[in-house]
């Protein structure tokens, strides 16, 4: 049996995030299909709207969230002219009341903390994740030196390891019926693993990728509200 009921996934539709499908892909691979629901948000109103609604579903306990996102709220479907900029923000974060929640998304950790006061009722989040050129060009807007040495390389090596990350440790969440906590540990776990191996193999702890790795591990975040 397990403890966390099942889960909804929700996945907007972006190519820029088009890497992400392998976790995806991952899951439906290793974990029961008893275990979660999958929802492809396509780049309309009414599959934003139909995706809404299925949030507030009682058979989902767990809502995890794959997309883009900031300090103040979760992107929606983009292809094209159409661009859903906001899907859930703070106005509307209370359709995660007494749920948990995973949001793999840029700033979803500040987002958390905004939103902490709506109910839901455990969380992670996540700081920048600079998946794409535009995120950063816009920190470097911001600060000149950011992301110092970072090239589409590091980007791309920096996809990977998210994705390794978070698809292994939320399979292991599955299947081993484990807490929203063990989940957070688990993904804590796999970034250090990262690091270490990084370090390993360039003994320099500095290289743009270690340094982005270290930032994630920072920035990650789990939220208990019944301990609030």
């Amino acid at each position: 049996m397990n403890n966390n009921g099942k889960a909804l996934i929700l996945f907007p539709k972006d190519s820029t995030t088009d890497f992400l499908e392998e976790i995806v892909a991952y899951l439906f691979q290793t974990v029961h299909s008893s275990l979660f629901d999958f929802i492809r948000i396509e780049p309309s109103d009414q599959s934003h709207k139909d995706a809404f609604e299925q949030i507030q579903n009682p058979i989902y306990n767990t809502v995890i969230f794959l997309g883009h996102g900031s300090s103040v709220s979760l992107a929606g479907a983009r292809d094209g002219e159409y661009r859903k900029e906001k899907f859930i923000s703070i106005t509307n974060f209370k359709v995660f009341k007494s749920k948990k929640l995973v949001l793999v998304s840029c700033e979803s950790s500040t987002l958390i903390k905004k939103g902490k006061i709506h109910g839901f009722e455990e969380a992670i989040g996540f700081g920048d994740l600079p998946t794409d050129w535009n995120d950063i060009q816009s920190a470097r807007e911001i600060e000149m030196f950011a992301y110092r040495g970072f090239t589409e390389q590091t980007i791309h090596d920096f996809r990977n390891c998210l994705v390794e990350i978070i698809k292994y440790s939320l399979s292991n969440f599955f299947n081993n019926s484990l807490s929203l906590e063990d989940l957070y540990s688990l993904i804590f776990l796999r970034i250090n693993k990262r690091i270490t191996k990084y370090f390993i193999e360039n003994r320099e702890i500095n290289l743009p990728l270690n340094s982005v790795l270290l930032q994630m591990k920072d920035e990650t975040l789990f939220i208990n509200n019944a301990r609030i």
